[in-house]
């Protein structure tokens, strides 16, 4: 049942029932889609609320994998599969769950009484479309009213918060014929106004007409326009410019909060210059650590032998070769008109003074000010944009100091590589403030000078002074013979990102501070608050330290941008980021002057690519499939304007936008990659891992059915029939070519659900 109310802004009420849990997932599958397909007819200004008995529990994994949608005030602590569908909903229609976002008592969150009276559930639930979140104020059960009813009333305060109008700062899209056709009819209506005859009253209405469908034809060609730019930057590689064009067409616009900033103390800044002070003093302190005078501190030894780097004088050759390396369309430093491209298309002359300058510094060891001097530009981060403390800065470096350091990276990459661990993968301004710490902000040469420290740390941790003859590590293959050793893994880094592993705790511990004490030899310290610990035993009854600090257990966290427990969670993850990439954009999927070509090519852009990162390791199954071809499709049927109701099939949709199902797309690159691996050489982490399934002793699985391993999956992609074995992948993919036809006639087969 829904209700309308008018006024400015209209207010629309969805009463509704679900599905219970018992039921099956055709008859939920269709109430969610039949509630969707209403969702999407009610206009976006509404105030648009859902409330009623939806028989879904959400729980706080739900906040996890979607926290845009779901607050973390659940009152369950796990999601049933009506509280899965119910958040999937929330996505796809950009409401959002109000219960969960204002902190309760027990008492005045669960809604519904079991009949044996002790066991309580929310299940009755209110939600709000994203636009207007904030009107809601308070929501919260109520028990004094008597129902004869195993339910309560759930009661939610609505406070509309109206906006002042913003001036429209957009490209004007009105030509003079339109102005012309305005000023005409608003000369008419004064005309009919004065002398309310049946003549001037149609000849008002006609401009009316006219006018409409002027401003119509304007908006038609001023779309044209943009997107035949589009289409031109996106066909040049212009990826700024495509996506400037983007955020134009679909009406993106940008916040400036950092105008805003308050002191530490939270007092107001008044000027810009205490302003500019205020971030001078905030980057000062976060860029110059302060030095290590611990007793721990011990100097580094000397290299047992220089390495063959190249200490000539530099050549033309080797400029001309870092200039290539340059990538357009990177802000300058205090150099501000030498972009990269003056170096790469001004010509021989530009070149050679270049090499003379690079050669005068190189040989007097003495660099001008603008190699020295970096501009920082603010970032904002996540939490409160009022802080100075949630801004991160990145530096705009002379491109000509670029150009300087990227000569010396080349010279000293390659004998470096050789002997670096596996382990590691490879506006205002204010005044100016010295860093006296580590290398200047933004040098070419600090990402590769880091990893360098962080291989002589790990390197140093990694042998066990307890036992001479013991390294840390977790044991993949335990000790056969002497010819066939333990295999072990002691870290996998990623600049600073760092996962130290061990067979058990009290190892693991030792570990830790082996590694800190190690770290603090060379000036660096772990962050306590981003360090968390991962176990697969089911009890857990020590804790670990750091600096006499407890570190938080979990049972998941995100490295490297993906949950580490299942593909489940993090696909779940991935599809709430999607769906809040996809909203951002809903003017230009609803734009009926947009070719559908066009759509699909940003959307693979913007969102696919948001989905599918890190689609590499997923186990999909047969549950997985589903949720994956359900979120392309219902993305394309609102790119098309297509209703559920119009009983429009998936494979018509997929011929119409001409894309194939989106789990076949993820498979072929699962297979891309696992040749990509098991091409490498086989002392690498990535090749002997690849197909790894953890030997007996590694932890005990939970009762039922055992879950779908990935070297499995792998083998039933190939072939569902006759599953190779992994010796036969191996060397299947060692051939490229016979590799690339199992991709491309890669179909995706049925998989039992986990």
């Amino acid at each position: 049942m829904a209700v309308h109310f008018m006024g400015n802004p209209a207010i629309t009420i969805i009463i509704t029932y679900a599905a219970t849990e018992d039921k099956s997932d055709v008859e939920k599958d269709m109430f969610y889609d039949d509630l969707q397909r209403y969702t999407h007819d009610v206009p976006s200004h509404n105030v648009l609320i859902l409330a009623g008995d939806l028989n879904a529990r959400l729980g706080s994994d739900s906040h996890t994998t979607n926290p845009r949608t779901i607050g973390k005030y659940t009152y369950h602590h796990s999601t049933d599969d009506n509280g899965n569908g119910l958040a999937n909903y929330c996505e796809a229609c950009n409401m959002r769950s109000t219960q969960t976002r204002f902190p309760q008592p027990q008492s005045r969150s669960w809604a519904w009484l079991h009949p044996n009276g002790k066991s309580k559930a929310q299940l009755d639930h209110i939600l709000i479309n994203g636009k207007w979140l904030n009107s809601i104020r308070n929501v919260r059960a109520y028990n004094t009213v008597e129902l004869n009813s195993d339910h309560r009333i759930v009661s939610a305060q609505l406070s509309i918060s109206l906006r002042a109008t913003k001036e429209n700062k957009q490209e004007n899209q009105v030509t003079s014929d339109t102005v012309n056709i305005l000023e005409q009819r608003n000369k008419a209506k004064v005309k009919f106004k004065h002398n309310p005859s049946i003549k001037n009253k149609n000849q008002w209405h006609t401009l009316n007409q006219q006018l409409d469908t002027s401003y119509n034809n304007d908006k038609i060609k001023f779309l044209e326009d943009k997107l035949e730019q589009l289409e031109q930057a996106a066909l040049s590689n212009q990826i700024r410019a495509t996506w400037c064009l983007v955020d134009e067409i679909s009406g993106k616009r940008r916040h400036n909060s950092a105008s805003q900033i308050k002191r530490a103390d939270g007092t107001k800044i008044n000027s810009t210059a205490e302003l500019m002070s205020e971030w001078k003093n905030y980057f000062e302190d976060l860029l110059n650590v302060k030095s290590n005078n611990s007793q721990d501190t011990q100097a580094i030894p000397p290299a047992l032998e220089d390495l063959p780097i190249n200490q000539g004088l530099i050549t033309l050759e080797e400029v001309e070769q870092a200039v290539k390396q340059l990538k357009d369309g990177k802000s300058p430093g205090l150099d501000y008109a030498i972009t990269p491209e003056v170096l790469k298309y001004g010509g021989q002359w530009i070149l050679n003074q270049l090499c003379n300058i690079c050669n005068e510094i190189y040989e007097n060891q003495q660099t001008p000010k603008q190699f020295n001097t970096n501009i920082i530009i603010r970032i904002p981060k996540k939490g409160d944009k009022t802080l100075t403390t949630n801004y991160r800065g990145i530096s705009l470096m002379s491109v000509a100091a670029k150009t300087y350091n990227r000569i010396l990276l080349n010279r000293i990459r390659e004998p470096l590589d050789s002997i670096l661990r596996i382990n590691q993968a490879d506006n205002n301004v204010s005044e100016e403030f010295d860093v006296t710490t580590g290398v200047l902000q933004g040098d070419t040469l600090a990402p590769f000078l880091f990893i360098i420290v962080i291989d002589y740390v790990m390197k140093n941790a990694q042998l066990d002074h307890t036992d001479e003859n013991a390294e840390y590590g977790f044991i993949t293959n335990k000790r056969q013979s002497s010819r066939q050793p333990a295999a072990t893994i002691h870290d996998l880094d990623f600049a600073d990102d760092i996962a130290l592993l061990e067979n058990s705790l009290e190892r693991a511990q030792s570990q830790l501070i082996q590694t800190t004490k190690r770290a603090s030899e060379v000036g660096l310290q772990i962050n306590i608050k981003k360090t968390k610990v991962l176990t697969n035993q089911n009890t857990i009854n020590q804790s670990i330290q750091l600096n006499g600090q407890d570190i938080e257990w979990t049972n998941n966290f995100k490295y490297l941008g993906s949950m580490v427990l299942d593909s489940n969670t993090d696909i779940k993850v991935r599809k709430g980021q999607a769906w809040k990439a996809f909203w951002r954009m809903k003017n230009m999927w609803k734009s009926t002057t947009i070719p559908i070509q066009l759509k699909t090519n940003i959307y693979k852009a913007s969102c696919l690519s948001i989905f599918l990162f890190g689609c590499e390791s997923w186990t999909i199954t047969n549950k997985l499939e589903k949720v994956l071809n359900s979120f392309a499709t219902s993305c394309y049927r609102i790119m098309l304007g297509i209703k559920r109701l119009d009983k429009v099939s998936n494979n018509t949709i997929y011929g119409i936008v001409k894309q194939e199902p989106m789990v076949q797309r993820v498979q072929r690159r699962q297979l891309r990659f696992i040749g990509h691996c098991l091409r490498k050489n086989s002392n690498e982490f990535i090749n002997q891992y690849a197909l790894y399934i953890p030997r007996p002793g590694h932890g005990k699985r939970k009762r039922g059915r055992p879950r779908l391993n990935y070297p499995d999956y792998v083998a039933r992609l190939i072939n569902n029939d006759e599953p190779p074995t992994i010796t036969e992948i191996r060397k299947t993919a060692a051939n490229r070519k016979e590799w690339h036809k199992i991709v491309v006639a890669c179909r995706p087969p049925l998989f039992a659900a986990e």
